[in-house]
Order: C-alpha cells, then structure tokens, then sequence
C-alpha cells in the first residue's frame, strides 16, 4: 500500500509540473505578443520622428505647389483666381495626360485689383512721334491715349501708370488707327515688370515658393495668385528663351574655366523615349547641369543651368561641344567621355577623392586610409596658403609657386600609394574595398587632380559648381518638383539669369526689371541685340530712375472712387 501511494504521488507531481509548465509558455507566448506590439508601436514612432521626407504626390499637393508650369491660354495672364475654376466637366487632375485648365471669362474669377483711391500712382507718358498712315502715307494726328495701370511694390505699394499716345489717319476716316508697339513685355497684365522681377529674385534667390508669396500678399491685403504669377512667368519666359539662352551659353564660353556639376530633380509629365512616362521618384527622372564660367582671376561669372532628362554620356558632351577651355568635375563619367569627344581640358576635383578618403577612414584610427586623409590634409593646408596669396603677387609668381610647393607633395603621395598596392599583390592581400576605391580614384586621376596647377585660374575643387547647385537644391526643396518640361526650363533658365547677377555684383531685381522693361520689341534672331540685355552688358538707368518716380509718387488729387486694374489698356 505504501508503494502504491508513492507510485500516485509521482503521477500528480508530474502532471502538477506539467500543468506549470502549459501555464508558462501560454504566458510566455502573451507575452511576446505584447513585447512585439509594443516594439512595433516604438519603430513607428521612430520612423514617424527620424523618417526621411517623402516625396510621395498626390494630385491634391500638386495645386498647392504648382509654380511656373500652367500653360499660357486665352485668359491665363489675367487670371487671378483663388483656384481652378468650378466646372464639373473640366478635368482638375493635374496628373491626367489631358489635364487642361479651362480659363472662363468671367468677372468674378477675371484678373481684377482693387485699390485705394489714395493709393501713390506714378505717371509715365512717353511722348514719341506721330506714324505714317500705312495706307495713304499722310502723317497720323494724335486722337487719344491709352492708359495701362499695374501694381508695384518697392517700400510699400502703389500704382505704375503708363500712357501710350493713339494716332489715327486724318484721311482714311479713322479706319486707320495705331498705337505704337511698347518696349514693357507686361504691358497688358496687372503687375509691373519690376514687381514680376522681385517675384522671379524671392523665388530663385531667395527660396520663397509662389504658394508662400501669395500668402504674403493675402496678408498685406493684395490678391495675387500663385496662378497669375505662375503664368506670368511661363509667359515671359517663353518669350525670351530662345533668344537669350544662346547668347548667356555664348558668354559662358568665352570664360577660361567651367564648373560643371548636376543633381537629380524632379519633374511629373517627363516621358521617355518610347513615349512612356518616367516615375516621378525615379533617380533616372531628369537632373540640372550647371556651368559656371570663371574668368582669369578666379573669380565666378557667367552661369547657365540646362535641364535634362537624362546625364547619359552624350548629353554631357553636348554641352562642352566646341568649348575649347577647361572644364572641372566631379569624377562622373560622363565628363571622361566628353573629354575624348570634345576639345576641353579636363581638370578633376581634389574633394572628392578626398570624401572617399574620409568614407574609407570612417571609424579608424589606423591604416591607409587614414594616413591617405592626413596626406590630403597637408596638401589643402598648403594650397590654403597660396589662395591667400591670390592677387598680391603677379600670376607668374603664383602659378610657378604654388606648383613647386604642391606637386612634390601630390607625387610623394603617389609613389607612397603605388607601394602600398604593389605589397598587397606582392603579400596576396586584398584591400579593403572602400579604400580600394580612394586609392584607385587618386591613383586613376592623377593627371587630372594635378593639371590645375598649371593654370591660375583654377583651384584643387570643383566647390564653385557645388555651392551654386547647393543653392539650386535649397529652392529646389521649397518648391519641390516641376511640373512639366516646359517649366523645369524656365525655372532654370531664371535661375541662371539670377545668378550671373549675383556673380557679377548686379541687383538680380532690377536687371529682370530693366530686361523685361526692354525686350518686347527686339526681334527674335537677333542675338547682338539679345546679348546687349545680358547682366553686365546693358545699364540700369531706367530702372533706377523709375524707383526714385515711384519714390516720389503721390495719390492723384481729385481721386475719390477706387481703383479696379483689369489687366487690359482703356
């Protein structure tokens, strides 16, 4: 009996135990549900706090940062309103191939101000001479004026009002009237050109999208529309691009150095060469060249930026075609190719080979690449030394100077490198991969990292074009992508205008003032008298003197009903 009692006394302590232990792996099992809820809840608040930007579109984002891209129909340029017009037929997804703004003549949506009487009016009236009947030949008599009203801002705001005399012919029974063709390429909308200009200068110099400055507007009690300043802008840009694209590429050329650099962006309706659309998020979409010309004391000129929707080979050559200076890159491709097509000298940029020094070295102490970036270290140091001697001794000195100084130091560190290869075949070692890659980027190039030193113009860099594409991405970031094709070469084609200015000592405001004040009558071809409107080649008087009338402007006496401006001549 004792036996048997014992037997059943184990028995229901194994299956006590075994009772235990169901209990704890369900608990177990409950557990690590929990710590996997939770653990999921903390990488979403993570990827919430510290996730990178997303770019994603929507069609309801793209109205809302929609810059320089609606297409330029009947009614665009004086179309103010808020937004797309309501038309329940009308297709409003930005997106869609057949998307297309429908612009309805309508008071309530047409381009129309509404100011103060007692707001400052500035009154310019050219007084030109009479034309001759083209019918008759007999001299035209004056019968009236045409009045063109715009809105300008330089302190505060106020009104720019230009009057144009009409003639008619006294013989042809005023069958025959005229009014000669203005120099302003606004002279039928509401803004002024030197308001368009310091639209273009916010945007492109200054980083403020359309969408922010028609906030700014709506606040200082104006209604200006992202939509007719966008249209604005594709208008005049349009209009002017083709000729003085050339001519500002021509001007660039005759520069002794170029710094060339590039950098993805974005464009939505980008389509290939077998007509299908490209991925918006694609880092093959399309991308903006920049050229900056430097003249012969180092110092940055003239600067174009070309979109395109691709850096194949070809199109980087393309660019160079017929340039016959020098041309300093980063170590991309395409430039390599363009150098044995073209008839450039290439110089290569010091930074970069560094960078992959420095990505090489990252968390070491110790090694060759590590030695490599102490290397670069002291070659920057002393070529530090030479900049600072820049333009206090004559270019001769300078250049034969800083190249006895630098190029034993570039070849110390050549034969240095080419040892350290020849130990590792010689030992059968294999090098890590990344300092590999510094080594053979140096080692590759060598002859282009050094050829700078030859030419006074140049430095070890190819910092110029990064810092201007630095700011081109900065704007970049604040209106994020381009519509169209179309757009994406007028925001860079401004982008250049602005930034020759700024290269060359100009208020970026007023050149775009005087060039837009100045253009509508040259005829397209003529590229003599394009070039004269090129930053640096025309004068400012005009606009100079136009802000002190403004200055000294003063309501009209008299004045008691508001002003409406329509964007038209009465």
């Amino acid at each position: 009996m004792k036996k048997k009692a014992n037997n059943i006394s184990k028995e229901q302590a194994l299956e006590i135990q075994n009772k235990i232990l169901k209990e704890t792996i369900k608990q177990l099992k409950i557990d690590k549900s929990n710590l996997e809820k939770e653990n999921a809840n903390l990488k979403a608040q993570l990827a919430r706090k510290y996730r990178r930007t997303s770019e994603a579109i929507s069609s309801d984002q793209l109205l809302l940062f929609n810059e320089a891209e609606f297409n330029v129909e009947d009614g665009a340029l004086n179309d103010n309103s808020d937004d797309l017009p309501e038309d329940s037929a009308a297709n409003t997804d930005p997106l869609s191939d057949k998307a297309k703004r429908k612009y309805v003549k309508h008071k309530s949506q047409y381009s129309m101000l509404n100011l103060p009487a007692d707001m400052p009016v500035t009154v310019i009236h050219k007084q030109q001479e009479a034309p001759v009947c083209e019918s008759c030949g007999t001299v035209k008599v004056k019968v009236g004026e045409r009045v063109h009203d715009t809105i300008v801002k330089t302190t505060s705001y106020s009104i720019v009002r230009r009057i144009t005399d009409v003639y008619e012919c006294p013989k042809c029974d005023g069958s025959v009237k005229s009014t000669p063709k203005t120099d302003n390429i606004l002279e039928n909308t509401v803004v002024d050109p030197l308001m368009l200009a310091d639209i273009l200068n916010s945007k492109f110099n200054m980083g403020v999208p359309l969408y922010r400055q028609e906030r700014l507007f709506k606040e200082q009690g104006l209604k200006i529309t992202r939509h007719l300043m966008s249209a604005l802008i594709m208008y005049v840009g349009k209009k002017i691009i083709d000729n003085l694209e050339p001519v500002l590429e021509e001007e660039v050329f005759k520069m002794p150095l170029i710094n060339a650099d590039e950098t993805p962006m974005k464009v939505i309706k980008l389509y290939d060469e077998d007509g299908n659309k490209k991925a918006p998020n694609s880092r093959d979409n399309s991308f903006i060249i920049g050229r900056i010309g430097v003249d012969d004391n180092g110092s940055p000129g003239y600067s174009i930026f070309t979109f395109s929707d691709n850096r194949r080979n070809q199109t980087i050559a393309d660019l160079f075609d017929k340039y016959p200076g020098l041309v300093q890159t980063d170590g991309l491709s395409g430039y390599t190719f363009a150098e044995k097509n073209c008839s450039f000298i290439h110089i290569g940029c010091l930074v970069h080979g560094q960078r992959k020094c420095i990505e090489a070295a990252e968390g070491r102490t110790k090694g060759v690449a590590v030695d490599m970036r102490k290397r670069y270290a002291e070659i920057f140091h002393e070529e530090g030394k030479w900049e600072d001697l820049r333009g206090t001794i004559s270019k001769e000195e300078f250049v034969e100077g800083r190249k006895a100084a630098l190029l034993p130091l570039f070849e110390d560190m050549k034969a240095w490198l080419e040892e350290v290869v020849k130990q590792a075949k010689e030992a059968g070692a294999e090098i890590e991969n990344k300092t590999s890659i510094a080594i053979n980027y140096f080692l590759d190039r060598y002859d282009e990292l050094t050829r700078f030193l030859d030419y006074y113009c140049a430095n070890s860099n190819n910092n110029r074009a990064e810092q201007f594409i630095r700011k081109w991405i900065i704007d970049y970031n604040n209106f994020l992508f381009c519509i169209t094709e179309t757009g994406a070469d007028v925001s860079a084609f401004f982008f250049s205008l602005i930034t020759s200015c700024r290269n060359l000592g100009i208020n970026p405001t007023d050149y775009l003032a005087h060039l837009f004040l100045n253009c509508n009558r040259i005829k397209n071809g003529d590229r003599e008298a394009w070039r004269a409107l090129l930053p640096g080649k025309c004068k400012l008087d005009d606009v100079i003197e136009l802000r002190k009338q403004i200055a000294e402007a003063k309501p009209l006496e008299g004045r008691t009903e508001p002003y409406v401006l329509r964007g038209c001549n009465h």
